[in-house]
């Protein structure tokens, strides 16, 4: 039993080191770190999904992975072995993500996502398989474009200016706002709200906005899930406002009704007084003429009387004047009568002065002057009247002229706003084109310069190469050219018509762009150069012939040395041969040292010290 609990502690504190190590390696190998907030991206923007490793690690040679799961295929991105999988990643991501391949030996994994779609919104991951290592990046896309305002009408009623706001190209939703000069919020209608088949909305509102200092007002359009706002603000001139009909038209009646009431009122009182004089005046003249009329009977009937007493007692008499007493009755009755009319008629002109005398218009000074009082009085009202009907008229003239000016206005800024509208819907139309030209021509110039790039990888690889090569041929050949003691000069002829050199080692020696000089009397020089390629095979010779001598002979090297000259007997020779390294070997001797039956020196010729 004692013994089994030392080897169970034993177990123990085996299996917690091998976890303390387990966790300690999953540290040291480092974690992936990409976006703690969603990333905002505004359509048809190029951005970067983050994402690296810390500590910071070379992941140039390992695999590495930017997927979507939502996507099938799911891959946006894959990096394998140093190398971009194209055919690997989705088709809608086609030349549109990129690493920075030149950040990967920091252990930088971000993602480069260019041109951004709304369709690109989503949860992406950032995986490396050989660490096991993985983090989400959420990229949220939307869409804004500034508001236009125009001009939609006049209120009649109020006299306030109808303004519109309306602002395509957003995505997601976005609401609208009315703001005044200080920054108040306007009461405003509903928001009109129409989503068009590339999933992006437009949105319109209306407000009446009446007139207030500085008469600017703001429309805002405003999304803040993606944190954007656009503003679009209008100055309206205060002749667009002008004076409402519910408040212009009942004080212009309520006028005129009390106008016409008063002269009706005035009217109705001098016709009352009117007719009450005329009554009283009836009255008298008819009591006069009365009177007179019994008076004037009064006088005929005594005076009738009178005469016919008188003709009764001529009768009675005279009877023989009774005819023409009787005759002169006649005509004194005629007399009468006619007395009676002139005395009739001057009654009546005696009536009409008495009712010129009683008529109170006339006789009665203070009647008569209220009565001038009055007409004119009423005359100043009708007056008036007429001015205010002819002001109403001039103030309704202008009112039509501003509401034509303000229309004609209205109109002049609406086909403005609507052709500064479709020049700027073309402008931007334009600049989209222009853009997706460019970005097409920056991805082919990008894609023409990767593919220089590795073309000039593999040139420079191979120049590296041969660059090595020709560094090991000059080393290799700097190794034969450093011994050239083991060439020497085998032969002169004694005439100078050739020369042998032999190489006696047991290797082939490069003689390529060595240089022979021939020293005669320490007066003339010759120089022969080898060719860059030439070689003396181990134990083989050289023979240089002058340019006027040769012989061919498969076995020997045969040169011909053009600057060769011939030799006379007692002529001091020095022979140099210099490698490329600047080293040499040199002999000195006469011609009397040469055989003439043979050729060969009567010593192994040595280089000089």
């Amino acid at each position: 039993m004692m013994l089994a609990e030392p080897f169970l502690t034993s177990h123990l504190r085996t299996l917690s080191v091998l976890v303390v190590h387990l966790l300690l390696t999953d540290i040291c190998r480092g974690q992936l770190i990409g976006a703690s907030q969603p990333i905002v991206a505004t359509l048809g923007d190029d951005i970067i999904l983050p994402c690296h490793l810390e500590p910071a690690e070379d992941v140039t040679e390992m695999t590495l992975e930017w997927s979507r799961p939502d996507l099938i295929p799911r891959f946006v991105y894959v990096w394998r072995s140093g190398l971009e999988l194209e055919g690997k990643k989705h088709k809608t991501f086609q030349g549109r993500t990129t690493l920075f391949t030149e950040e990967l030996q920091h252990g930088n994994i971000s993602l480069r996502l260019n041109r951004v779609k709304l369709s690109d919104k989503g949860t992406y991951s950032c995986y490396i398989p050989t660490l096991e290592k993985q983090t989400n990046v959420q990229l949220v896309v939307g869409a804004a474009s500034p508001p236009v305002i125009s001009l939609a009408g006049i209120n009649g009623h109020t006299g306030g200016v109808v303004l519109q706001c309306e602002s395509a190209g957003w995505y997601p939703e976005p609401e609208v706002l009315w703001l005044d000069a200080e920054g108040n919020l306007l009461s405003a209608g509903p928001t009109e709200t129409v989503r068009g088949p590339d999933d992006l909305y437009t949105v319109s509102s209306r407000v009446t906005v009446e007139k207030k200092h500085g008469n600017k007002f703001t429309c805002r359009v405003q999304q803040n899930n993606i944190n954007q706002t656009r503003d679009t603000w209008i100055h309206v001139p205060d002749d667009f406002f002008i004076i409402p009909y519910s408040s212009a038209v009942p004080i212009i009646v309520g006028l005129s009704v009390s106008l016409v009431v008063c002269i009706m009122l005035i009217l109705a009182s001098g016709f009352f007084l009117w007719r009450k004089n005329r009554t009283k005046t009836k009255r008298t003249l008819d009591k006069t003429e009365k009177e007179e009329k019994n008076c004037c009977e009064t006088e005929a009937e005594m005076l009738m009387s009178h005469e016919v007493v008188e003709m009764q007692d001529l009768g009675e008499k005279d009877p023989i004047n009774q005819h023409m007493v009787h005759d002169g009755i006649q005509m004194d009755q005629e007399a009468v009568e006619e007395e009676l009319t002139g005395n009739q008629a001057a009654g009546s002109q005696t009536i009409w002065d008495l009712l010129s005398a009683v008529n109170p218009f006339k006789g009665n000074q203070a009647e008569q002057q209220k009565k001038e009082e009055a007409e004119d009085e009423v005359a100043s009202l009708k007056k008036k009247l007429d001015d205010l009907s002819a002001e109403v008229e001039i103030k309704n003239k202008q009112l039509k002229d501003a509401q034509e000016e303000a229309n004609r206005r209205w109109k002049e800024v609406n086909d403005i706003q609507r052709e500064s509208r479709t020049k700027l819907l073309e402008k931007d139309a334009e600049i989209s084109k222009l853009r997706r030209q460019l970005d097409k021509k920056i991805w082919e110039e990008k894609q023409k310069n990767g593919k220089d790039l590795k073309e000039l990888d593999g040139s420079k690889s191979e120049d590296v190469d041969h660059q090595i090569e020709s560094r090991q041929q000059s080393s290799r050949s700097s190794d034969h050219h450093s011994d050239l003691r083991d060439i020497i000069l085998d032969e002169v002829h004694h005439q100078g018509k050739y020369l042998r050199l032999k190489n006696t080692s047991t290797e082939e020696k490069l003689l390529g762009g060595c240089k022979l000089e021939l020293h005669i009397n320490n007066r003339e020089l010759c120089t022969y150069t080898f060719d860059q390629s030439f070689k003396v095979k181990a134990g083989g010779e050289i023979t240089l012939w002058c340019a006027d001598y040769g012989h061919h002979d498969p076995a020997i090297s045969n040169l011909v040395w053009k600057d060769l000259k011939p030799l006379k007997r007692g002529d001091l020779l020095q022979f140099i041969l210099f490698n490329q390294t600047g080293e040499f070997k040199g002999v000195n001797f006469h011609t009397e040292q040469i055989s003439s039956a043979t050729g060969k020196e009567d010593d192994r010729l040595h280089p000089e010290q």
